[in-house]
């Protein structure tokens, strides 16, 4: 069973797609793309997590969804050129 999606994060990963151009996909399509961002980011969190035990946390967590956005967008925008 996979782990549930806040909807919070949820709402960030959805809007990620959007941005993506990810809004011709069917309903088991998206929820597989979502599903699989989600592990992603997941695994994106373990990794900044580890280099960034310094940081404070609100800093460190606004970075880290910022960094995140960019290197999925900048890696679709790689795809669609």
């Amino acid at each position: 069973m996979s782990t549930p999606i806040l909807p919070h994060i949820r709402t960030y990963l959805e809007g990620l797609m959007r941005e993506a151009g990810m809004t011709d996909l069917d309903t088991e399509q998206h929820e597989e793309r979502l599903h699989e961002l989600f592990v992603r980011l997941d695994q994106f969190l373990d990794t900044a997590i580890g280099k960034n035990l310094a940081v404070p946390f609100d800093t460190f967590l606004r970075q880290v969804f910022i960094d995140f956005r960019r290197q999925y967008l900048g890696g679709n925008e790689q795809k669609r050129g």
